[in-house]
């Protein structure tokens, strides 16, 4: 298995590595990736909460205790997608810090949302990006979907409330830094972004589940652009059920 994931790995598609004067196609706009993002002129956003830095959950190096139960709406999503995919000052874009460590700060971490539940807002059920920059959730296509339609073929059950996060990699972009590298890069940032996943949810006393599997469909069906994009990981947000045992305590 481990032989085949490095057969797998050695290098990306050739098509994001063109022969000859790749160091001079990085170098001149390093700085520029950093913040460049895709455009969708047409489609509506979202902002999201931007709390204070001082009042965030600091995940992966303590926190402070979440009062039970657990509630999952637009306020848990705002703090799960910034402190995964985002910047550690939401309101301020100049800020470039980020709660997840990634290759060149390039944002190699792109997280699509699906939502299910009343505490969402106008974004349930609309299938969304999140723009770490703007600190936003953009409709990435028109009408309504449903969480069973993202997660069929991945093993997982949909529920309401529940929040669907699909982790793209964004090899493209960092592949003009980091070349050949970037694709391997980019599923060692997408590990980074899983356990700090794992670490946000502990703390706002959500359950996380992870997909074992999915198939092509999922991203054609987030209209992914091929051999530039790829789903590294697909997880389930829900509250966690009490234990009679505690809630009788």
């Amino acid at each position: 298995m481990a032989g085949a994931y490095e057969w797998e790995v050695q290098g990306g598609p050739a098509s994001l590595f063109p022969p000859g004067g790749q160091a001079g196609l990085a170098r001149p706009d390093l700085k520029e990736l950093a913040t460049r993002r895709p455009v969708f002129p047409s489609s509506p956003s979202y902002p999201l909460a931007a709390e204070a830095e001082a009042d965030a959950v600091t995940s992966l190096g303590g926190g402070r205790e979440v009062s039970s139960p657990a509630r999952l709406g637009s306020a848990q999503l705002a703090r799960i997608l910034a402190q995964v995919g985002g910047r550690r000052a939401p309101g301020h874009p100049s800020d470039l810090r980020r709660w997840a460590p990634n290759g060149g700060n390039l944002a190699s971490v792109g997280l699509y949302a699906v939502t299910a539940g009343s505490g969402f807002g106008a974004t349930a059920e609309r299938l969304t990006v999140y723009d770490d920059i703007e600190h936003r959730l953009i409709v990435a296509r028109a009408g309504r979907v449903r969480i069973s339609k993202v997660l069929a073929e991945t093993g997982l059950e949909p529920a309401e409330p529940a929040a669907v996060i699909v982790f793209v990699a964004q090899v493209a972009r960092i592949a003009r830094k980091y070349t050949s590298f970037g694709y391997r890069l980019a599923h060692l940032d997408a590990g980074v972004a899983a356990a700090q996943l794992i670490a946000v949810a502990q703390e706002l006393g959500l359950a996380v589940a992870f997909a074992p599997t999915w198939s092509a469909g999922l991203a054609e069906f987030l209209e992914l652009l091929p051999d530039q994009e790829y789903i590294t990981a697909v997880a389930v947000l829900s509250p966690q059920e009490r234990r009679a045992d505690a809630a009788d305590s």
